[in-house]
C-alpha cells in the first residue's frame, strides 16, 4: 500500500489535477490512467545512439519517471457511453522515426520520401537531414512529432555583421502533421506540449485547433460542451488554473524508486 500511495501522488502531480477536473464535469465517467514503470537510463542512451540525437532534458526526466503516459475517459449522454478523451505519450520504444532513412527495425513505418509537394522553408522537411519521431498517433487524425532540424554548419553572422561559429545542436520542437501531410507547429518543447494536452483534456482533435482548418464540427461541439475554458470568451483562470509542470516531481519518483530497490535488497541479504 505504501508503494501505491507514492505512485498515486506522483501521477496526481504529473497530471496537475486533471483527473479531479474531469470528475467535476457532468457525464464524464470511466476515467482510467495507465501506470508505466520508469525507463532505465540504459534504454534512453541506446535510443540516442540508435538515432544519433540527444533526447531533450525534459523528455529524459519524463521517461526516467514513467515510460509513457495514457489517460482515457468516456462521456455518457442519453444512456449512451462514448469513448471521448485520450491523452497519450508513446513509450520510448515506440518513439520511432517517421521519415528519412528506412531502417530494418522500422520497416513497419510508412516511407514518406516519395511524396513530392511544395513545402515552406520554415516547416519540417521529409528527408535525411531532418529527424522526425512520433510522439502520439492522435487517433488517426495525424501524428504529433518531435522534430529535430538539420544541424547547422556552424557559420553565422550576427546583427553587427561579425562572423561567429556555433556548433550547438538545434533544439527539437513539437509539430503536428495531418493526413494531408501539412505541418502545424504546436509547442517549443515537450513540457509545453504535455501541459497543452492536459489543458485540452485529451478531447478529440484538440491538436487541430492550432491548424488552419480546425477540428471537425462534432469535435468542436464537444470542446464547447465539455471544456468551456478553451473558448476565447472564457477568461476566468480561477476555474481552471494552468500552472507549469514542475520537473521536480520526476526527481521525487526517481528517489522513491531507488529507496524501494534498496529496501528490497536489504530484505534479500542473509541475516
Amino acid at each position: 500500500m505504501e508503494n501505491w500511495s507514492c505512485s498515486k501522488t506522483f501521477l496526481t502531480n504529473l497530471t496537475l489535477g486533471v483527473v479531479d477536473r474531469l470528475a467535476q464535469i457532468d457525464g464524464v465517467q470511466d476515467v482510467s490512467m495507465m501506470e508505466f514503470p520508469p525507463c532505465d537510463q540504459l534504454n534512453i542512451t541506446a535510443w540516442e545512439q540508435r538515432y544519433s540525437v540527444n533526447l531533450p532534458q525534459d523528455m529524459k526526466d519524463f521517461y526516467l519517471s514513467t515510460d509513457g503516459f495514457r489517460l482515457t475517459w468516456n462521456y455518457s449522454q442519453t444512456g449512451h457511453v462514448l469513448p471521448v478523451g485520450i491523452m497519450n505519450i508513446n513509450r520510448i520504444a515506440d518513439l520511432r522515426r517517421v521519415a528519412g532513412l528506412r531502417y530494418n527495425f522500422d520497416s513497419d513505418l510508412p516511407n514518406l520520401l516519395d511524396i513530392e509537394f511544395q513545402q515552406r522553408n520554415d516547416q519540417p522537411q521529409f528527408g535525411v537531414r531532418w529527424k522526425i519521431f512520433e510522439v502520439d498517433a492522435c487517433d488517426g487524425i495525424g501524428k504529433v512529432c518531435l522534430v529535430y532540424p538539420p544541424r547547422s554548419d556552424g557559420s553565422q553572422v550576427d546583427d553587427i555583421s561579425e562572423f561567429q561559429i556555433d556548433y550547438s545542436p538545434p533544439d527539437p520542437k513539437i509539430w503536428l502533421i495531418d493526413r494531408a501531410f501539412e505541418w502545424h507547429f504546436l509547442a517549443e518543447n515537450f513540457q509545453a506540449y504535455f501541459r497543452m494536452m492536459l489543458v485540452h483534456l485529451g478531447l478529440p482533435q484538440w491538436q487541430l485547433r492550432f491548424s488552419g482548418l480546425g477540428p471537425a464540427p462534432w469535435a468542436a461541439g464537444l470542446q464547447t460542451l465539455l471544456a468551456p475554458h478553451l473558448s476565447h470568451a472564457h477568461t476566468s483562470r480561477k476555474e481552471y488554473p494552468t500552472v507549469d509542470l514542475d520537473l521536480g516531481i520526476f526527481k521525487f519518483r526517481s528517489r522513491n524508486r531507488k529507496s524501494t530497490d534498496k529496501m528490497k535488497t536489504d530484505e534479500n541479504l542473509p541475516k
